[in-house]
């Protein structure tokens, strides 16, 4: 729960290899290799094929001279031109039988190793491939945040620190939690922390800790000037009550930056970062992980589940368009779960008013226009934006999604 996603690969790949090394597996000579190349300074023979990289030509010397699986495999680059060329143009060769019978021969890490070779910028799915053969996909997976596992963990004398991420907002997850588990909703306090809010954010930790209240003190990083206060603070603490818990919410600190959060928390913490998740799958996963039995159910109308289905795959489209920069949206938008808990809302009430006045036709003009205009596009400043956002909604919401003759799937 307290990596960040650009680690997370990296950290699955040290533990396979580490397992590997465990059982004498794991060829020392072939790990240095991939992560390092052909490090020697001396010059070699000319590449043969202009395609080729001029360091992957290199690194396939460095290779061939390896021996083993690999032997002659210069030679055969060499003679097998087209082969390699069709192969190396694939746009995933990884996921290809390899010329020549070299994917008989290699194991999924030798076959990094040619991957390395010609097309450098597919090692990453490469080592997805080797992470799942060796191990399973559950380690290139992430799974989403469960709150519950995260309140199991916790204790009176362990602070929660959400690391966000734009768009996320863990306080109604929490609210849940203090209503489910917790001593209810008026115990808890939260405060939004900024100048001047330091002595007040004090008086509710230490009177907190005494009346076993659940403290929530939010964007830390605003005041990291008085984050030695709050370390004191917490250390200060004499035997709290045991319904006592801390919840801390900061943005990344900049680890260059003057002012840092401090070490002491920090270690006597449980981290939780949280980040959008990776995609289109995964988006709908998380947000179908923050759905109870009771929301599921709160709408006998027989559409209600399948229109849930249906705006969490707007809501993932929307959040997956980020990753394109400009050619996704003009401007970077921070729609939440927030704006996805609110529509959904609103489709619970409007489905349930249909029921009561017997109409058969869905409000879906309605439904569009509040979703796309008042709800996600209340974030939305640019025009061109704004129709993109909307042409969505005429694509997923429409009575056409119940078509028997164009079925809509939706699993």
């Amino acid at each position: 729960m307290g990596i960040f996603e650009k680690h997370k690969l990296m950290f699955s790949f040290q533990m396979t290899t580490m397992i590997m090394d465990g059982d004498e597996t794991l060829n020392k000579m072939e790990l240095d290799f991939f992560l390092k190349g052909n490090t020697s300074l001396d010059e070699v023979e000319p590449k043969p094929h202009k395609w080729l990289n001029e360091n992957g030509w290199k690194d396939a010397v460095k290779l061939d001279s390896m021996g083993g699986v690999f032997d002659g495999l210069l030679q055969n680059i060499k003679s097998n031109e087209k082969a390699w060329k069709d192969w190396y143009d694939l746009e995933a060769p990884e996921m290809n039988t390899m010329p020549c019978g070299y994917d008989k021969k290699l194991d999924k890490f030798q076959t990094m190793l040619i991957v390395k070779i010609f097309r450098n910028d597919r090692c990453v799915n490469a080592i997805k491939n080797f992470i799942i053969d060796k191990m399973s996909d559950v380690y290139v997976k992430s799974p989403p945040i469960d709150y519950e596992k995260i309140y199991k963990q916790s204790t009176e004398k362990t602070p929660i620190i959400f690391i966000l991420s734009p768009g996320a907002d863990p306080q109604n997850e929490v609210q849940r939690l203090v209503e489910s588990h917790g001593p209810g909703m008026g115990k808890f306090k939260f405060l939004a922390l900024g100048q001047g809010m330091g002595d007040q954010a004090k008086e509710f930790i230490e009177s907190g800790a005494i009346r076993g209240w659940w403290v929530m003190l939010q964007n830390c990083h605003l005041l990291t000037s008085w984050l030695g206060t709050l370390e004191a603070t917490i250390e200060g603490l004499q035997k709290p009550d045991k319904g006592f818990r801390l919840w801390l919410t900061t943005n990344p600190i900049d680890p260059t930056a003057p002012i840092k959060f401090p070490l002491g928390i920090l270690q006597r913490s449980l981290k939780v970062v949280t980040e959008p998740p990776d995609g289109l799958q995964a988006n709908i996963k998380m947000a179908y992980s923050k759905l109870t039995e009771e929301i599921l159910n709160e709408c006998p109308k027989k559409e209600y589940k399948s229109l849930i289905y249906v705006l969490s795959f707007f809501h993932a489209t929307i959040q997956e368009r980020k990753k394109f920069g400009k050619i996704g949206w003009n401007v970077n938008y921070d729609f939440n779960d927030s704006d996805f808990r609110i529509s959904l809302n609103l489709i619970s009430l409007y489905l349930n008013k249909a029921i009561e006045t017997n109409e058969e036709e869905l409000p879906w003009s309605t439904l569009r226009y509040l979703i796309g205009e008042a709800m996600y596009g209340g974030r939305v400043t640019d025009d061109y934006d704004r129709r993109v956002l909307n042409t969505y909604l005429k694509e997923f919401m429409g009575d056409f999604i119940f078509d028997a003759n164009q079925k809509f799937y939706f699993s």
